[in-house]
């Protein structure tokens, strides 16, 4: 079988289902908080699962630019970067509810890719992102605090998801 393949980048799951919304594209990976909106209403998108590749791990986590950060409980306080609707809100969110710091904590919505700025002029003091951004945060002198498999671990599964879109 011959197909021809256009191969798009994305910047998080919430581009790729616009893009589903668009009729842009057919076929699609992203995270499992970016699935359950595509299928939900008010989006109702008709999309099909098509794989589960992976329960996230490693490639997501909550990185801290503040000494002062090493644990959940230390964001009271703080403000956090992450973006909405993505996997990372979704841990988060649960996390810090579970830590009984809800209201303490300022909760940014900031696309991965702005996230190495905000860093570097100081206007964050943690963020939860995904790879290539978080690589690029522990470059700046930023340090994991928690990962996506140790809230899994927790109970705050993740997961990614391919789709078609029909």
């Amino acid at each position: 079988m011959n197909a021809t393949i256009e191969w798009l980048r994305f910047n998080g799951g919430n581009d790729v289902i616009q893009a589903f919304g668009s009729s842009s594209i057919d076929i699609g990976i992203y995270g499992s908080s970016a699935g359950v909106k595509a299928m939900s209403p008010p989006l109702d998108l008709p999309i099909s699962l098509v794989w589960v590749p992976d329960v996230i791990g490693s490639s997501e986590a909550l990185v801290a630019f503040d000494e002062e950060i090493t644990s959940i409980e230390d964001l009271a306080g703080k403000r956090v970067a992450v973006t909405f609707g993505a996997t990372p809100h979704y841990v988060l969110l649960s996390m810090i509810s579970a830590a009984g710091i809800e209201g303490q904590v300022e909760v940014i919505n900031l696309t991965n890719d702005k996230m190495p700025a905000a860093a570097r002029a100081g206007q964050i003091d943690a963020a939860w992102t995904w790879e290539p951004t978080l690589t690029e945060l522990t470059d700046i002198g930023g340090t994991v605090v928690i990962d996506s498999a140790e809230a899994a671990e927790q109970g705050f599964v993740t997961f990614d998801m391919q789709t078609e879109y029909s």
